[in-house]
C-alpha cells in the first residue's frame, strides 16, 4: 500500500489542549491528533512527519 505525505498549515491549532504540549501523533483509535501524553495514554498512535 502506498502513503501519501500531507501537509497542512495549523495556524497556532498544533497543542493540545488538555496538556498544552505540541501535537505530534494521530490517534488511530480515537480519530484524531494528540501530544505525547495522550499518544501514551490513548492507544494506537503514529508519529506526525514534519
Amino acid at each position: 500500500m502506498n502513503s501519501l505525505a500531507l501537509v497542512v498549515e495549523m495556524k497556532g491549532m498544533d497543542v493540545c489542549l488538555e496538556h498544552g504540549k505540541e501535537i505530534e501523533y494521530y490517534c488511530e483509535d480515537h480519530t484524531e491528533l494528540c501530544c505525547t501524553t495522550c499518544a501514551f495514554k490513548n492507544g494506537s498512535v503514529q508519529v506526525l512527519m514534519k
